[in-house]
């Protein structure tokens, strides 16, 4: 199941080809077997995605309407359910509908998509329509893809493609990162017993260098270094960095750090990668790619089965945790830093 919440670079789109037009970056990927359920606002004014669920399509429903009715109950919003599915299972989505419009649920509109093209399931006097996915040289289609651009990523040719997107490394490059990754542990440690009294302080300044570094090394190259990458990989098992680095990564709302920790976390085998994969789940729910948080959880998991933070995360998206209230933990946790080397 994937929860994305509210999309952080807002983007007008319009009417029925518009919203086609938007799943697939909402997501981060185009859905295929998928049941796909968009919160929409229902204040006055334009209507805004608030947020999106991707489960497959014969994912068991009563697990995801207890998941799903809470949040729309507190939040006072519509909901447009989308199957992208053959003519086989069109029906289960007309259950859906159905069961949501029992449970006194808005429904807005409902439709399937089968390639490209989207059929309307009636809902209220709702005439029957059909209409075609807008493709690559739509002018929304563009927009949207623009936008993503923006933040440093695209959209992904299906979940795969997203949990591929961020695997550890094999072969050479994963041996190459497990070398790097000592070799980052023994410049650390040397550099704690130098700072004696201070490791705070120093963990600080140390998770700040390497953050700024492994910044500076994508925005000119577009690739972070592998022991750049084994610097933050290593920092961040201690949670005063860990802190320090989310600290500012749930606040840069236009900064492209999604990418930054994509190209780390591909250069540093598991276990060793578990904290800043967990870190990058932590940063992709801030920035609204709950399919990419999702996956990154998954990882963390299967390489340490009790990672608290990972496990944490996992808690929250089930429980429908807006990703504003991450940033202002965000704010919480720079602001705690502050203080320790203040």
């Amino acid at each position: 199941m994937d929860a994305v919440e509210e999309h952080p670079t807002p983007v007008t789109v319009h009417g029925r080809r518009g919203l086609l037009a938007a799943v697939p970056f909402v997501l981060g990927f185009r859905p295929a077997a998928s049941l796909v359920l968009l919160t929409i606002t229902l204040s006055p004014g334009a209507a805004r995605v608030v947020s999106a669920m991707r489960v497959d399509i014969d994912a068991p429903w009563a697990q995801v309407r207890g998941r799903l009715l809470p949040r729309l109950r507190a939040e006072r919003c519509g909901l447009v359910v989308a199957g992208y599915c053959g003519p086989q299972e069109e029906q289960r989505v007309r259950d859906v509908v159905a069961d949501l419009r029992r449970a006194s649920v808005v429904v807005l509109d409902a439709y399937v998509v089968d390639g490209d093209v989207a059929t309307g399931i009636p809902v209220d006097r709702q005439a029957p329509w059909a209409c075609g996915v807008p493709g690559p040289d739509d002018p929304q289609v563009v927009e949207l893809g623009m936008a993503m651009a923006l933040r440093g990523r695209g959209v992904l040719g299906d979940r795969s493609a997203v949990v591929r997107s961020v695997a550890a490394p094999e072969g050479g490059r994963a041996r190459a990162g497990s070398g790097a990754t000592d070799r980052a542990a023994g410049r650390l440690l040397d550099v704690l017993a130098g700072a004696a009294a201070g490791g705070a302080d120093c963990l600080l300044r140390e998770i700040d260098r390497a953050a700024d570094s492994a910044r500076q090394d994508w925005d000119a190259r577009r690739t972070v270094d592998v022991d750049l990458a084994a610097d933050l990989a290593v920092l961040v098992w201690d949670p005063v960095a860990r802190d320090r680095l989310l600290g500012r990564l749930l606040r840069a709302e236009a900064q492209p750090w999604i990418p930054v920790l994509v190209s780390v976390v591909t250069a540093i085998p598991d276990p060793q990668a578990a904290a800043i994969v967990a870190t990058l789940a932590v940063a992709a729910y801030r920035h609204g790619d709950g399919a990419l948080s999702t996956v990154c959880v998954d990882r963390c998991l299967q390489a340490d089965p009790g990672h608290r933070l990972a496990q944490l995360l996992r808690a929250a998206a089930a429980a429908g945790l807006p990703p504003d209230d991450l940033g202002l933990l965000g704010r919480t946790s720079s602001d705690l830093n502050a203080g320790t080397t203040g």
